[in-house]
């Protein structure tokens, strides 16, 4: 999984989001929704912990760790998001 400069934009139109760092880092929300999209996740409660920016290209790996804890990682096998079913 990866998102593209123009899918960051689009996102970034759509929800109003100006924030200039977001022209490097993907948003973390847009990489959460997509990660629950792809593994068809429904959880109506869920904690996220941001550890690490993800860059504009960069590849990632989803990793469901268990029933109830999904991993985002980077190249290098680094969480950069931890999602945590409450």
């Amino acid at each position: 999984m990866q998102f593209s400069r123009s899918e960051v934009e689009r996102y970034l139109n759509m929800v109003g989001d100006e924030n200039p760092l977001h022209s490097t880092i993907v948003p973390g929300q847009l990489i959460v929704d997509r990660c629950m999209t792809t593994l068809g996740v429904t959880w109506m409660h869920f904690t996220i912990n941001y550890r690490k920016s993800v860059m504009i290209d960069e590849p990632l790996t989803i990793q469901n760790t268990d029933a109830q804890t999904i991993h985002i990682l980077n190249q290098s096998q680094e969480v950069t998001i931890q999602i945590c079913k409450n």
